[in-house]
C-alpha cells in the first residue's frame, strides 16, 4: 500500500489559469437556509488528482476561533446550539464591535502544533483541515488582507496555522484549510450579518475582491502544498464567483482538491450534509463530516463524546459506503484539546492501525447497504466483514454471493471460521463467544471478479431494515428531512411523504427461510394524521395498522430557517408469515384517514421470539 507521506509533497505546478472577476450578488434579508447553503451533491472523480483522496479515507477537521473562548456562553447566558455560530442573531446576536473586542483577550497559550498533528497521526488520520476563517470573519492566521487576524489583533502574536502546516509536512500528513467564502459577519458587504448591517446596501463584489480573494490567495501561496481547500455555505454566489476561487486555487495549487461547497457544481468532490452517513453506497468522490461529540467548536456543556469503538465503526460505515470520514475536534480557546475527544480518538486509532488494510484504499461494500450485524469493505481480493453486533448463533449470512471463498479467518484474532453454502446464501460460521476486542473482523479471500446480489435481504436471524430510500413508490415521494437538535447537531432521515389515497411503498426482499417474523415500523406523525390507517401486505399476511401521533411539531425557536421537528418512534405492527424462501414483496399502502402528516422512515423485519 502506498504511503501517504507524499500526498502533498508531490503536488506539481501546472499551466497558469486566468482569474475571473467576481460579480456582485444581490443581498436579501432572509433566514439562513442550510439546505441551500451546503451546496449541491456531486458525483465526480477527480482522476489522478483524486487518487490520494481515495486512499486516505480518514481525516481530522478542526473548528477553532474566537468562538472557542466563549465555549457557548455570552454575558452569563449559555446559548445551546452551533458554538461557532454564537455571534449570529439566531443565538447570542453579538454586535461586530463586541465580538471584535474578544480578540484582545484571545491568547491560546496551550496551542501545540506538534501535539495536534501527533494526535491526528495516532488516530489513523491522513490529513488535517482547519478553519482559516469561519463565518465570524476572524482569520486564524497572519493575514495581510485583513488586520482582523490572530497575529495582529490578539496577544498571541503568532501564526498557528503556519506552525500546523509545517508540522503536518514534518510528520507526513496532508494539510488543508476551511474558508467561509460567502458569509463574513464582520463585513457589511458580505452575506450573513443582518443584525448590524443592512443587507440591501451590501456590495458583495467589493468584499469578494478586497477580502475573500486576497485571503484565499494568501492561503494557497504561503503555506506550502495543500491537500484540500474546504469552502462552506456558497449561498447565492454566482458561478463566476465560484470559478474565480477555483481558478485561483488551481493556479497556485494544481493538485489541491476543492469540495462541493464551493457552490455551482464546480468542486472536485462532494461533501454531504453535516453528520450524514448515507444508508446506501454513494458514487464518486465524497466525504462525511462529523464531530467527536455533538458540537463543532468547543462547548463547555457538550460531554457527549463518541467512544473509540463508535468512531472506528463510523470510519468503517463511511468507507463501506464508498466515502471518506472527516471527524472534527473543537479545541478550547486556550489551544488545548479536550481529553474526551483525544482519548477516544487514540483508541480508534489503535484499532485502525491493526486493521489498516480494511480501511485505507478499501472499496465500498458490494451489497451497497449495511447489515444489522455490521458492514463490509473490500481490498485486494478480500471481503472484510466488520462485526459490530456479534451474532448469538455464531453465524453470518451473506446473500447472493456468487464467488468461491478460498480462505477465511478472524483477522488478528484466534478462532475458527468455516464457510458453507445454503442456496444462494453464503453462511460464515464464527465462534459463538465474541472475542475480547472491539469491532472484530472476518477476512474472506474470494476468487474471480466479485459478484453479488445487492438487493434487500432478510436472513431470518438479524434485523432487516427496509428503509424508505430502498422502496419503490407509487403516488408518494422519498424526501430527506433535516433538523437540528439542542447542541446544534444535524439529524437526517429519508422518509416517504406526500401520501394520497392511492399511495404505495413496496420493497422486494430476499427471504432466506419461510416462517413467522415480527414487523416493526419507524416513523413520525403529527396530530392531524393521528389514527390514520394503512394496510401492510407481507407474504401470506395482510394487516391494517394505525399511525399514532408521535409529537411532530414546529420548533419553538426556529434555528436557521428550519421547519418541522420530526419525533421519530418505532412501533411493533404485528406478526407476518412468509410461506416460502426467495424474493417476496412487502407493501405499505394508505387505507383511511388523513396521511399528509405521516412520514415513514422504515419497516423492520425481525426474528419472532
Amino acid at each position: 500500500m502506498k504511503k501517504l507521506l507524499s500526498l502533498t509533497s508531490k503536488f506539481a505546478m501546472t499551466a497558469m489559469m486566468s482569474l475571473q472577476v467576481a460579480n456582485a450578488v444581490p443581498q436579501e434579508i432572509v433566514d439562513t437556509d442550510m439546505d441551500k447553503l451546503w451546496g449541491e451533491r456531486l458525483e465526480l472523480d477527480a482522476g489522478e488528482r483524486g487518487a490520494w483522496f481515495k486512499e486516505a479515507k480518514y481525516a481530522m477537521f478542526i473548528h477553532w476561533g474566537l468562538y472557542s473562548g466563549l465555549a457557548g456562553d455570552w454575558k452569563g447566558k449559555t446559548h445551546f446550539g452551533i458554538g461557532e455560530w454564537i455571534m449570529n442573531k439566531h443565538l447570542a446576536g453579538i454586535s461586530v464591535d463586541e465580538y471584535r473586542a474578544l480578540a484582545k483577550d484571545f491568547n491560546p497559550v496551550k496551542f501545540d502544533a506538534k501535539a495536534w498533528v501527533t494526535l491526528a497521526k495516532q488516530s489513523g488520520m491522513k490529513y488535517i483541515v482547519i478553519t482559516a476563517k469561519h463565518h465570524d470573519g476572524f482569520a486564524m492566521y497572519a493575514s495581510k488582507a485583513s488586520k482582523y487576524n490572530i497575529k495582529d489583533a490578539s496577544p498571541f502574536g503568532r501564526d498557528p496555522l503556519k506552525e500546523l502546516a509545517d508540522e503536518c509536512r514534518k510528520q507526513g500528513l496532508g494539510f488543508g484549510f476551511y474558508y467561509s467564502q460567502y458569509q463574513d459577519w464582520n463585513e457589511k458587504d458580505a452575506f450573513g450579518n443582518s443584525w448590524d448591517f443592512n443587507p440591501k446596501e451590501a456590495n458583495f463584489s467589493k468584499y469578494f475582491k478586497e477580502k475573500c480573494e486576497p485571503q484565499v490567495k494568501e492561503l494557497v501561496t504561503q503555506y506550502g502544498d495543500l491537500a484540500v481547500l474546504w469552502f462552506d455555505t456558497p449561498g447565492k454566489m454566482t458561478k463566476e464567483d465560484s470559478m474565480a476561487l477555483v481558478n485561483l486555487v488551481k493556479k497556485h495549487q494544481p493538485r489541491c482538491l476543492i469540495n462541493s461547497r464551493i457552490g455551482n457544481g464546480v468542486g472536485d468532490y462532494s461533501s454531504l450534509g453535516d453528520m450524514e452517513i448515507p444508508p446506501e453506497n454513494v458514487g464518486g468522490l465524497w466525504e462525511c463530516v462529523d464531530t467527536t461529540n455533538n458540537s463543532w467548536s468547543y462547548a463547555w456543556y457538550d460531554e457527549n463524546w463518541k467512544s473509540g469503538e463508535q468512531i472506528a465503526q463510523n470510519v468503517i460505515s463511511v468507507v463501506a459506503r464508498g466515502g471518506t470520514y472527516m471527524l472534527n475536534i473543537g479545541p478550547r480557546g486556550d489551544g488545548s484539546i479536550p481529553t474526551g475527544a483525544s482519548d477516544e480518538l487514540v483508541i480508534a486509532g489503535q484499532w485502525i492501525k491493526k486493521h489498516a488494510g480494511t480501511i485505507y484504499g478499501a472499496e465500498a461494500s458490494p451489497w451497497h447497504k449495511a447489515f444489522a450485524w455490521g458492514d463490509v469493505t473490500v481490498n485486494h481480493g478480500n471481503l472484510f466483514l466488520h462485526i459490530f453486533d456479534w451474532p448469538a448463533n455464531g453465524k453470518i449470512y451473506l446473500p447472493g454471493l456468487s464467488n468461491k471463498i478460498s480462505g477465511a479467518a478472524l483477522l488478528n484474532l484466534k478462532g475458527q471460521v468455516k464457510v458453507t453454502k445454503e442456496g444462494d446464501w453464503t453462511v460464515v460460521s464464527i465462534p459463538k463467544v465474541k472475542p475480547q476486542a472491539i469491532n472484530p473482523v472476518v477476512q474472506l479471500k474470494y476468487d474471480g471478479k466479485l459478484k453479488v446480489d445487492h438487493g434487500l435481504a432478510f436472513d431470518g436471524e438479524t434485523k432487516a431494515n427496509l428503509f424508505s430510500l430502498f422502496s419503490k413508490q407509487k403516488d408518494c415521494d422519498v424526501v430527506q428531512l433535516r433538523w437540528m437538535e439542542k447542541f446544534g447537531e444535524w439529524k437526517h432521515a429519508e422518509m416517504v411523504k406526500n401520501w394520497t389515497p392511492t399511495s404505495e411503498a413496496t420493497w422486494d426482499v430476499n427471504i432466506r427461510k419461510p416462517g413467522k417474523y415480527a414487523l416493526e415500523m419507524t416513523y413520525s406523525c403529527n396530530d392531524k394524521a393521528d389514527y390514520s390507517e394503512f394496510e401492510v401486505l407481507a407474504g401470506k399476511t395482510a394487516m391494517t395498522i394505525q399511525a399514532l401521533d408521535t409529537g411532530d411539531r414546529m420548533p419553538s425557536k426556529r434555528m436557521f430557517g428550519r421547519g418541522l421537528l420530526p419525533r421519530v418512534r418505532t412501533l411493533r405492527l404485528g406478526v407476518v408469515e412468509f410461506d416460502k424462501a426467495g424474493k417476496q414483496k412487502v407493501v405499505f399502502k394508505t387505507k383511511k384517514g388523513e396521511w399528509k402528516g405521516f412520514n415513514l422512515k422504515a419497516l423492520e423485519l425481525k426474528a419472532y421470539k
